[in-house]
């Protein structure tokens, strides 16, 4: 899936520093659910998963090139098909619940100016709380590719 990720970071120095990040991430994923075997009574949707993190990491490098390792927690918001039955009927309903979920990084950037970089993160998600879509595994691994830039 492709994840699109928002965050605010505080630097204490620009490297070889603490830094402490919020971050605020969005993600969806199609799905089809229906009975084993059967071509009819199919259902398709997509469900959304959205991320509120907060961490805390330390960056390490020169003026071109920098790492940074981050552990982040907080709460996933996510929302999936829920089954209703009344009598005969079955109805389906959007469901939403929360899970605690973790993140570490391992980032590497690239600055073309003093306050400009690319980014490429490597990182592993973990949800805690096995229900719903993490029953069997919370773990989910990933990289992410970007630009970012200083507003002040």
């Amino acid at each position: 899936g492709v994840l699109v990720k928002t965050s605010i970071e505080y630097r204490v120095r620009n490297n070889n520093d603490i830094f402490f990040r919020i971050n605020y991430d969005n993600s969806t994923a199609d799905y089809t659910l229906g009975p084993a075997n059967v071509i009819t009574n199919v259902i398709e949707g997509t469900a959304s998963f959205n991320d509120l993190l907060l961490g805390a990491g330390y960056r390490f490098g020169d003026n071109k090139l920098r790492t940074f390792i981050m552990l982040q927690a907080g709460i996933k918001y996510y929302n999936f098909p829920e089954f209703i039955q009344t009598n005969s009927v079955i109805s389906i309903a959007q469901g939403r619940n929360n899970a605690f979920s973790t993140r570490a990084t391992i980032g590497f950037e690239y600055y073309f100016t003093e306050k400009s970089a690319f980014s490429l993160d490597l990182l592993q998600n973990q949800v805690w709380d096995k229900q719903d879509f993490w029953r069997e595994s919370g773990s989910a691994y990933g990289f992410s590719f970007g630009f970012i830039t200083s507003l002040f």
